[in-house]
Parts: structure tokens; C-alpha cells; sequence
């Protein structure tokens, strides 16, 4: 039988996704997406196509092919001066890779310097989630930093904190531990006796940042004997917490303390006045670590938030932070304790909480995030299940060496939009001599697409 071809010029039957596509009238659609069927004859696209403004267009000039505008749509200030509106905004990298942002209806302006490395050749990709923009050159021969405008919402402006605005920071500091120069020398400073037989701390000098103050005490201590490493982590917006420091020898003279039998650790830490570094680094939290036992984790010391307070367990409340002085330094303050002048913490016993069970991953990750690194890159990335995939890596590897890894997805801990411990990857197809181009979401999937094939992976 010959073929024959049927004219189909009626659509205002609509759609029809209850019957097999085989049995639907010739008037009906078995998918449609964003058109308009309601004039007989036609199918039309929704919306309009309209010119940019001229104004969005003046500063947009040379960039990468296929690597132009992106949009976000933000709930908070997206410069830092705090002036810009909310909603829609444009986002373009130029050709020297400045970074340019501005509401849908204004010019693009230069973002406070922001730029991927003062390259060229420069591909940004870009990935939105939890109000942060991220944005990576994918031309990973480039000495480009991964960079991120994160929108910083802070309740407190009072000190310790600088003052802050509602705001979006550029953030390419690398999610940094803290400095052993972030904290004034406490040689001679040990926590004291105070009248009523626990410890007290002291003031800071007025400049510093923290001052740590720690003495072994006590006969119902249920540490065991031994000395302890201490080791110290920044917390970031988000709950991101940086890698742990060590060898802080102003915290102690060696950055240990030695317990004898029965023996607990006390602890103070006061704050100078203004004297956080960072608007994004949000506490900090202080550990222990046996230094006899090398299969002994970091073990959470005290937990501080610079708005809420501190604790020792992330089970208890937050005791809020005091002045102590006319100076208004704030100091971690045990509200337990029925001495209303006392500063220091008696942690009688080991807690449950180390970086491994708060983060999920363990201390000895050689790298954790992708910010701010010039050797460190992506070629694409996606936000999908409270994750953010990112594939085809130029990142280190279980060895700890940089190298470009074109079947390798690093992804996220869950709503931890910065973090990619280098343990958290996914290798597709490896050594097949294909790289994945792209990465996809779709419902409960994961699209990856390299060059001649396609993997879909169940997330």
C-alpha cells in the first residue's frame, strides 16, 4: 500500500495525556509545552521575543562564545552596597573575565572587582543554590579561581561582628582554617581559680582577635590520661565548616594539653571587640585529639557561634556571649555554672560530637572546596537533590596530586553548596577515552553527557 500523508492544521483540541498517542484525535497534542493552541490552526510560543535594553547591552563586549548571560533570582541585595533590588539579575563574565551584575532592567555593572583571573580565554560556569551564585573558568588551562557571591544574612550587627547589611559577598578565600596569628598568645594566661573553685578567663588585648585559655583541673574527669592535640575550625555561612588547624601554639606553648588521671579540660575563649575577619566566617569551633592514640578523631571542645553563643555539645542550647569589659569584648560564658563571673567551661567528659559525624566526611580529606584555588577547576555543574554536581575535574585525586579527571563528578554534602571533599566522587565510564561535556537533572536523575554517550544515574 502506498504511503499517505495526513494534514494536521488543527490543534485546539489541546492536550491529551490520557490516551495512547496512537489513538488521540487529529485535533489533539500528545505533549506540549509552553504554547498556545487556542486560535484554530495555530500553535504559538507563550511569551514574547523582545531586544535587550540598551542599557543591560552597553557593557557587555568580548567573551567566549556560548559562555554569555546567565540569571538568578535573588531574595536579598545582590552588591554589597546593599542598594540593588530583588529579583531578577543578569550575570556576565567579559572577556578579561570581570564579572558584571545587574537587575533585568539596568545597565550591567563591574561586581566590587570580582574576576575569574584576568584571563581571555575565559568559559564560566555557573551553578545557583541557597542565594550564592558560583561561578568557575571551565577552560581549565587557565590560572582562574573559582569564585562565589553568596548572599550573607545576619540578624546581628552588634559587635563582635562588624556591621553588615543584608548583602551578597564575593567569597574566594577558600573556605580557610584559622591562623595560628588569629589568636593572642595565652603563654602565662591559663584559665584562673575563680572564688568559687571553678576557672575564669580574661580579657583579650584590645586588637586581637581570640584569646583561648585552657587548664586541667579536677578528680572526676573521665578523660584519659594523656596529652591532646588541640586543633580549630572556622564555620562559614551555611554550616560550612572549614578543614582543622593544628600546631596553634598561642592557644598552648606546644598546642597540646597534658590530663592527668581524673583531670578535665577547662576552657574560655574571649572575642575582641570587631575583630571577626571575615562577614562570611560565621564561629568557630574548638577540638581535641589524643595525641597517644593515632586512630582518635577530633573530639567537638566548644562550639561557638558569634551571634547565638557556645556550647560544648551541639545538643545543648546556646549560652549567649557577655561583655566583660568597658571595651565591650564578648567572651563564651557558662550560664550553668551558679558563679555569675565565671568564663571558662569544666568539659567533664569526652563528647559524642567529632568533625567527622558534624560533617560526614574525615579530617584527613586533602582538599574540600574548589574555591579560590587557581589550580582547581570544572567544565560544568548542576544543583539537583539539595546537591551541587560538578564533572569533568581538574582536582586532586586519592593521592592527593591536581589533575584533570574528565570522568570524575564531585559533589556536595547535602544542602553544603561550597564543600566537594575529595572523597565525595563519582567515576562514569572510566578510561573509556570519552570526557563528560555536561551534567543534567531531570526529576530523580542525573544526566551525564559526555561526548558520544549519555549516563543517567539514579540520585
Amino acid at each position: 500500500m502506498p504511503k499517505q500523508s495526513i494534514p494536521l492544521n488543527r490543534f485546539e483540541g489541546g492536550l491529551n495525556n490520557r490516551d495512547s498517542a496512537r489513538d488521540i484525535g487529529d485535533n489533539f497534542l500528545a505533549e506540549a509545552t509552553n504554547v498556545d493552541v487556542s486560535s484554530v490552526g495555530r500553535i504559538r510560543p507563550l511569551g514574547e521575543f523582545a531586544n535587550l535594553d540598551p542599557s543591560i547591552t552597553s557593557n557587555i563586549d568580548s567573551h567566549q562564545p556560548g559562555y554569555g548571560l546567565f540569571k538568578i533570582n535573588v531574595d536579598g541585595p545582590p552588591e554589597a552596597s546593599g542598594t540593588t533590588t530583588t529579583g531578577e539579575h543578569l550575570v556576565y563574565v567579559n572577556g578579561d573575565a570581570e564579572v558584571y551584575v545587574g537587575p533585568t532592567s539596568n545597565a550591567l555593572a563591574a561586581w566590587h572587582s570580582a574576576d575569574l583571573g584576568s584571563v581571555s580565554t575565559c568559559k564560566p560556569v555557573y551553578y545557583y543554590a541557597d542565594g550564592g551564585l558560583r561561578i568557575s573558568d571551565s577552560e581549565l588551562g587557565n590560572a582562574s579561581k573559582t569564585i562565589a557571591l553568596q548572599r550573607l544574612v545576619r540578624t546581628e550587627s552588634a559587635t563582635p561582628y562588624n556591621d553588615l547589611s543584608e548583602q551578597m559577598d564575593l567569597i574566594n578565600d577558600g573556605f580557610a582554617g584559622p591562623l595560628n596569628a588569629d589568636f593572642e598568645d595565652s603563654d602565662g594566661k591559663d584559665c584562673v581559680a575563680a572564688a568559687s573553685g571553678a576557672e575564669d578567663g580574661e580579657n583579650p588585648a584590645s586588637g586581637d582577635d581570640f584569646l583561648v585559655q585552657t587548664l586541667p583541673s579536677g578528680t572526676d574527669g573521665l578523660w584519659p590520661a594523656s596529652t591532646y592535640a588541640f586543633g580549630a575550625s572556622y564555620v562559614y555561612y551555611g554550616g560550612q565548616e572549614s578543614k582543622i588547624s593544628t600546631g596553634l601554639t598561642n592557644i598552648s606553648a606546644d598546642g597540646t594539653i597534658t590530663l592527668a588521671d581524673g583531670q578535665f579540660p577547662n576552657i574560655s575563649v574571649s572575642i575582641g571587640e570587631g575583630d571577626i575577619k571575615l562577614n562570611e566566617i560565621q564561629g568557630m569551633r574548638i577540638y581535641l585529639r589524643d595525641n597517644n592514640n593515632p586512630d582518635d578523631e577530633f573530639t567537638l571542645l566548644l562550639d561557638i557561634d558569634f551571634e547565638q553563643g557556645s556550647r560544648i555539645s551541639l545538643a545543648d542550647e546556646f549560652d549567649p556571649l557577655v561583655s566583660i569589659s568597658s571595651d565591650t569584648y564578648f567572651v563564651t560564658s557558662d550560664s550553668k555554672n551558679v558563679n555569675a563571673d565565671n568564663r571558662a567551661y569544666a568539659v567533664k567528659q569526652p563528647g559524642l560530637d567529632t568533625y567527622s559525624t558534624i560533617n560526614g566526611y574525615s579530617t584527613e580529606e586533602k582538599e574540600i572546596s574548589f574555591n579560590g584555588n587557581t589550580a582547581y577547576g570544572y567544565k560544568t555543574a548542576v544543583v539537583a537533590n539539595q546537591r551541587a554536581f560538578v564533572g569533568n575535574v581538574d582536582y586532586v585525586d586519592s593521592e592527593g596530586r591536581t589533575k584533570v579527571m574528565g570522568d570524575r563528578i564531585q559533589y556536595t554534602p547535602v544542602r553544603k553548596y561550597d564543600l566537594f571533599p575529595q572523597s565525595y566522587y563519582l567515576d562514569i565510564g572510566t578510561n573509556d577515552g570519552d570526557e563528560i561535556v555536561k551534567l543534567a537533572e531531570f526529576q530523580d536523575k542525573l544526566f551525564v553527557y559526555k561526548k558520544n554517550k549519555l549516563f543517567v544515574i539514579n540520585i
